[in-house]
């Protein structure tokens, strides 16, 4: 019984061994996938933030170029405003751009209600010259010089913006190659064994080329996104011959609805005081008393981008506005009975004074700005589909491996530790080797993200509405544009179809 009892204790020993040891290869593969898994999590959440930022990137971007535009159409606006009033005070060239007589008229209709000199106006009239001359002279110097730098940097912003877009691009694509992005560096740098599947992977090319395909090919509709930058961004400047940059788009848009009050429309009462300081009184045609005022009838003018993105321009008549000299003349007329004072009204029309400015690309006129070089609106990226009111970009896809050599499982227990497939003896051979069961020889995960277009909260969240009121800003709700700097990363599920390409190539390979 003694013997019996040593044969059953070794065969229950046995068992126990193996089991053991399929415990414990179960748990290292399980451990190892956790960690791979997570390693690939982080490689595309990685992913997902660097597009993210290169799209707010873009935004900021083109916030900037709009605000540059902006501030160039004040700058044409205020150098025609202060032409206007140079050329009703002065009745100066005022940039070699002549009056039509309006201050020479203003001064006779002054007369006309003094003979001594048109007192008090006249003075106004001299204060007004000096102040208007001066603004214009300093506005006329500095407005030219100001629009070549703005343009610069409108230049230098349309660039960065398109190198640093394309850029990602790129690092993801060498993620994609396993060729050192920045995809790949987290992944090894959270798992040094860990790499992107690719067609060149060790045991199991076929499968490692079909991973990187579908890796591929999710990058390739993450490029769709947005325009190609360098190669076909969106191009204001060439809408004659671009269908797709036609003077309706976002940027011009944008650009028309973003300009200050000044800007887009200075139609109004007459700004300075004519009404209550540009008159005068005393003799009234030298027989006998009265006065007359000068009245401005109105004022208009405005600074607009034209149809084809290459002008700034005050309107199609600039700064202008009409006057008329009104005012009573009471003189004494002889009668039988003795004089009587009969009051004469008085109607002076006089010439509309008008300012002109404008900055244009590649031509010089009498009217451009001195010193200005504008080259128009820039290329710029935005997001393709701009009929879509609301979206988020595609999802990034990637599959990082491992290879079975490199799992700590009974046959190769040190093998990971220094990420260079290290081996010792197994602790178990022959009819007791346990191997990973991975049929191709690797461990394969996918993981992906994507990035994703947040609108800010501009009042309580909690408020109901429809849409609800903290989506939107003045009534309008805020869509996914690359105007607007609020996109953000995060992992999402792998697309269904993605994941059962995979499978199915795990069984066949």
């Amino acid at each position: 019984m003694g013997g019996q009892a040593s044969i059953l204790v070794v065969i229950v020993a046995a068992i126990l061994v193996i089991a053991a040891l399929m415990v414990y290869n179960a748990g290292r593969l399980v451990v190892t996938r956790i960690h791979l898994q997570n390693a690939a999590d982080s490689a595309a959440y990685s992913g997902a933030v660097e597009l993210a930022r290169a799209y707010n990137f873009s935004s900021y971007a083109n916030r900037a170029m709009v605000a540059n535009q902006v501030a160039i159409a004040q700058v044409v606006g205020l150098a025609s405003w202060a032409r206007y009033y140079c050329l009703i005070y002065t009745d100066a060239s005022c940039g070699n751009f002549n009056t039509n007589g309006t201050a020479e008229e203003i001064l006779a209709a002054l007369e006309v209600g003094d003979e001594a000199g048109g007192e008090p106006g006249t003075t106004v009239m001299s204060v007004y010259q000096a102040i208007s001359s001066g603004i214009f002279d300093g506005i006329n110097t500095a407005a030219g010089p100001l629009v070549s730098v703005l343009n610069g940097i409108e230049i230098a912003l349309g660039n960065a913006s398109q190198a640093y877009y394309a850029g990602a691009i790129a690092d993801l694509g060498l993620s994609a190659l396993n060729s050192g992005g920045l995809m790949q560096q987290v992944l090894t740098a959270t798992d040094p064994n860990a790499q992107i599947a690719t067609a060149a992977l060790n045991n199991a090319n076929a499968l490692g080329g079909v991973a990187q395909g579908l890796t591929a090919a999710s990058l390739v509709q993450v490029g769709k996104f947005v325009r190609v930058p360098f190669i076909s961004p969106y191009a204001p400047n060439n809408y004659s011959t671009n269908n797709n940059a036609d003077p309706n788009n976002r940027f011009h848009n944008v650009v028309m609805a973003s300009r200050d009050a000044f800007s887009k429309g200075r139609s109004s009462n007459e700004i300075a005081p004519f009404t209550s300081l540009i008159w005068s009184a005393g003799t009234c045609l030298g027989d006998g008393f009265g006065g007359i005022i000068i009245n401005s009838t109105g004022y208009s003018g405005s600074t607009t981008l034209s149809t084809d993105n290459k002008t700034w321009t005050t309107g199609t008549g600039g700064d202008t506005s009409a006057f008329l000299g009104t005012g009573i003349c009471v003189i004494e007329v002889p009668t039988p009975v003795g004089p009587i004072p009969v009051p004469i009204p008085l109607i002076i029309p006089i010439s509309p004074a008008t300012g002109f400015a404008n900055v244009t690309a590649g031509t010089s006129d009498q009217y451009t700005l001195s010193g200005s070089f504008y080259s128009g609106l820039q290329n710029y990226i935005d997001v393709t589909d701009l009929k879509s009111a609301d979206y988020d970009a595609p999802t990034l896809s990637i599959f990082a491996a491992r290879e079975a050599g490199t799992i700590a499982t009974t046959q190769q227990l040190n093998a990971g530790t220094s990420g260079t497939n290290a081996r010792q003896m197994p602790i178990a051979t022959g009819s007791f080797a346990l191997t990973d069961s991975e049929g191709s020889g690797v461990m394969l995960v996918g993981a992906s993200a994507q990035v994703y277009f947040i609108r800010p909260s501009y009042s309580d969240e909690t408020t109901l509405a429809s849409p609800p009121a903290y989506q939107t800003l003045g009534g309008a709700t805020l869509y996914a544009s690359l105007f607007s700097p609020y996109w953000e990363a995060h992992l999402v599920p792998t697309p269904p179809l993605v994941k059962a390409a995979v499978m199915g190539a795990e069984a066949v390979f």
